[in-house]
């Protein structure tokens, strides 16, 4: 646990969860492991890293009994994964610092979807990038050098290796908003996360995208 990473039976879960077809029988079989190994760890990074970002923008934190997703929704989930979020908002309404452990991946940036309660925090992000796309573009090729990439939408049983947006440079907003969503991210694959701290790994990445989490809300 003190390595802030996640260990061999985690990161199995849901490679096992996938191989036998995502059921609610290998759920219910496997679900202890869950319970027992990937919630704990997965707690453990986030309070570690949301102390390390929250020295950067005090308004931001994480709420253990909020901002963590479910394990099982009517099926079970493909991939464990929580947020960290303003204060006043929740991973419902908000542009979110996530980490998500998928079956092959560790992906871990900021991410918010086009609907519903987001769709007034997203329609902001829009705007700023509009209204100011060279900044966009300066912004983003300063994360890409750093291996940090404008995702396209990913598909829950899909591989969590980040796909690059195509977009024109001129409009980059009419791809995000085709897109659904607007995603900023980072991975890992599995092999390399097994009791290692990732949690370093995790803030570096996001106090690289601090500068761009400003400009797209506005709060520089």
């Amino acid at each position: 646990m003190q390595c802030h990473g996640f260990s061999e039976d985690s990161v199995n879960f849901y490679a096992n969860l996938r191989n036998g077809g995502n059921s609610v029988e290998i759920y219910n079989d496997t679900k202890k492991v869950y319970y027992d190994k990937v919630l704990p760890e997965l707690v453990a990074i986030f309070e570690k890293v949301s102390m390390g970002l929250s020295s950067h923008i005090p308004e931001l934190k994480f709420d253990v009994t909020e901002d963590l997703g479910r394990p099982f929704a009517h099926v079970p989930m493909q991939f464990a994964w929580g947020a960290i979020t303003r204060n006043g908002f929740t991973k419902h309404t908000d542009l979110q610092f996530f980490v998500a452990l998928r079956f092959d991946y560790l992906r871990f940036g900021f991410y918010i979807p086009n609907k519903d309660r987001c769709q007034n925090i997203f329609g902001t992000i829009y705007r700023n990038i509009e209204n100011n796309v060279d900044q966009f573009i300066e912004l983003l090729e300063e994360l890409e050098s750093d291996g940090i990439v404008l995702s396209a939408k990913t598909a829950n049983g899909e591989s969590g290796k980040p796909k690059p947006l195509n977009f024109n440079a001129k409009y980059p907003q009419i791809s995000i908003l085709e897109n659904s969503e607007f995603s900023l991210m980072s991975a890992l694959p599995v092999e390399e996360i097994i009791d290692t701290d990732v949690s370093t790994k995790i803030i570096q990445c996001y106090e690289r995208l601090i500068p761009m989490y400003k400009f797209i809300l506005g709060l520089e």
